[in-house]
């Protein structure tokens, strides 16, 4: 069969495992841009699942993202440290998946006017970080649902 019939995201996660597998080695620095592109959500979560264990192997990553997915999967891997082994294990997790807090740095692009941007960090501890773009407009889409279906009732 040849790889130009498979899915995008089957070939993008493929290319990645064996990228990962292959060449990488410890102490490299590997760059992703948008990796949920092409990706369906439960594919986020476990390719992100596989960049956290590539990180805990020794590799440095560095990834952009506006999957809301992603950050929610990274802050469940990071809150993964507070719970107890058996619990981790009822989850489907492993020691590998989770992630220190101290492993990992976080920044938001903030708009400051029409033509500037500055960096923040977003603070990271044991239970987890607060990205509040995301969060803000799952929000606001929640807000309007709500809103249109009440007004659609009447």
């Amino acid at each position: 069969m040849s790889s130009k019939l498979l899915s995008t995201s089957i070939h993008e996660m493929t290319l990645f495992s064996l990228y990962l597998k292959y060449i990488l080695k410890k102490g490299d620095l590997l760059i992703i841009e948008e990796p949920e592109a092409h990706f369906h959500p439960e594919n986020q979560r476990l390719l992100l699942k596989y960049i956290v264990k590539a990180v805990n192997q020794g590799l440095r990553i560095i990834i952009t993202t506006h999957s809301e997915y992603i950050s929610d999967q990274l802050n469940n891997l990071v809150r993964l440290n507070n719970i107890t082994q058996n619990k981790l294990e009822k989850l489907g997790y492993t020691n590998e998946d989770m992630i220190k807090c101290e492993d990992l740095a976080i920044y938001n692009f903030k708009k400051t006017n029409d033509y500037e941007f500055i960096t923040e960090r977003i603070n990271i501890d044991e239970t987890g970080f607060i990205e509040e773009n995301f969060s803000r407009t799952v929000d606001e889409l929640y807000d309007e649902t709500i809103e249109i279906t009440n007004s659609s009732l009447r």
